[in-house]
């Protein structure tokens, strides 16, 4: 699917390119939130925050009221998250209590098997390019719909907290330990693809108001990510003010 999604972003801007006629471009600034869509874990909570967005854009079109439109955009997904874990191999440290001192000793683990942790104050933070190419119909007045795909490309990744019930081995065996830092960070897909909707208005001095919403279709983790007990998929809403800098110029 990833591969199909591609190869259409790629036909869409190598027809902009080529295109002439009348066309318009422009810069976007502001803000989005998401959250992963999936099966609801029982005890699992959630609050998803804002992530500043940016974008340019451009738009070629064909008639009076239908276009295409071609932007590289910036957004992202801040989200904090309380979960339960079980039956997985997780990253992470750690963290022990000698029962008759009271020390601390803190013990690096990757790929060990946790039978049940519950992970508090995490934190999903994620940055990501996007490539989206949407048809454009243009209603009176300054409206206009936009429909289409896109293909996000992951910059950068954060997925952490810490559990205080934390349970190794089989069943539970391997003991009980005090506390678990939590990072997961390194198991989110890298590129994922979906389709997007939305709405703008634009004045006719060039300032604009952009609400979009994209689903993901691919999944958000690594199909490594053996602790996600489903397919999970990013939805994300995005509202930016923009400036339209080419608007009703041919461009050559």
């Amino acid at each position: 699917m990833k591969k199909a999604f591609f190869l259409f972003t790629l036909a869409c801007c190598t027809l902009l390119v080529r295109a002439g006629g009348h066309s318009e471009y422009g810069l976007k600034l502001g803000l989005s939130f998401g959250a992963p869509l999936g099966p609801l874990v029982e005890g699992s909570k959630g609050k998803p925050g804002l992530y500043p967005a940016a974008s340019a854009y451009y738009e070629y079109k064909f008639t009076p009221k239908w276009g295409l439109l071609a932007e590289i955009n910036y957004h992202g997904m801040n989200a904090g998250f309380e979960t339960p874990y079980a039956d997985f191999f997780g990253d992470g440290t750690l963290i022990r209590t000698d029962p008759k001192t009271g020390v601390q000793t803190t013990e690096p683990i990757k790929d060990f098997y946790i039978y049940y942790a519950y992970v508090k104050g995490g934190r999903m933070k994620n940055g990501y390019l996007s490539v989206p190419i949407s048809a454009v119909y243009h209603l009176r007045r300054g409206w206009r719909l936009n429909f289409g795909s896109h293909i996000n490309f992951r910059l950068k990744g954060e997925m952490t907290g810490l559990a205080t019930d934390v349970y190794l081995g089989t069943q539970g065996q391997g003991g009980v330990v005090s506390a678990y830092d939590f990072n997961e960070s390194d198991e989110f897909a890298k590129i994922t693809a979906g389709l997007n909707a939305g709405v703008q208005y634009q004045l006719k001095m060039g300032l604009n108001f952009d609400v979009r919403f994209t689903n993901d279709l691919t999944s958000y983790f690594k199909q490594t990510f053996d602790a996600a007990p489903g397919t999970y998929r990013l939805m994300t809403v995005q509202t930016t003010v923009g400036y339209r800098i080419g608007g009703g110029k041919e461009l050559k």
